[in-house]
């Protein structure tokens, strides 16, 4: 669908606990995944306070300049500056996770599609890795890219290459519309 496409390669901006935050690319989704931010965690974890200001940190930035404040000798005390602004007291602490995780899942929508290549192979890397790769080696994209383009750009690009190839086919407009049409009836004639 091209108004998804141009939706995902200029997502709405967010602004949560004061900062403007970034995109959500590979590279903010890796560094939080490396600091264990439960919003990317791997297995159901229900976020703290910390895994909020640590996302919300870490998507206000470039990868670089996180990188960089990260190494800084006054990396601990900015951040203690900054957290004493954003007291729990001052907001809504479930909203803002709210807020946040939406953020998270407004820029990781998959798009839906049909399975082409039945072989049942799967890999044992990470999906971010496995894109990662197709991005760079096939598509052609530099490290700035992976590292600062909209996740949702690279998650788009990415199954449209997998449709090139043959290994899916993106669903079309009449497909979600029967694919909707069959969840309804479905829902109807269920138990």
């Amino acid at each position: 669908m091209p108004s998804d496409y141009f939706s995902a390669a200029v997502p709405e901006p967010f602004r949560i606990l004061g900062l403007a935050l970034k995109p959500l690319f590979l590279g903010r989704y890796r560094l939080m995944n490396r600091f264990d931010v439960a919003f990317v965690a791997g297995k159901e974890r229900i976020p703290t306070i910390p895994d909020l200001l640590l996302g919300v940190l870490i998507c206000s930035m470039r990868c670089d300049e996180f990188e960089k404040f990260l190494q800084d000798d006054g990396f601990q005390k900015q951040v203690r500056r900054w957290g004493k602004k954003v007291k729990p007291k001052h907001f809504n602490v479930l909203e803002k996770i709210r807020l946040f995780r939406h953020y998270i899942e407004i820029h990781s929508v998959v798009p839906k599609y049909w399975e082409m290549d039945d072989s049942g192979d799967t890999s044992g890397a990470h999906w971010s890795h496995s894109m990662e790769v197709a991005l760079r080696g096939e598509l052609g994209w530099s490290k700035e890219e992976i590292d600062e383009a909209p996740l949702s750009k690279a998650i788009a690009d990415y199954f449209k290459w997998c449709e090139t190839r043959g290994s899916i086919r993106l669903m079309t407009e009449e497909d979600l519309e029967l694919v909707a049409a069959l969840d309804k009836q479905g829902g109807e004639n269920g138990p």
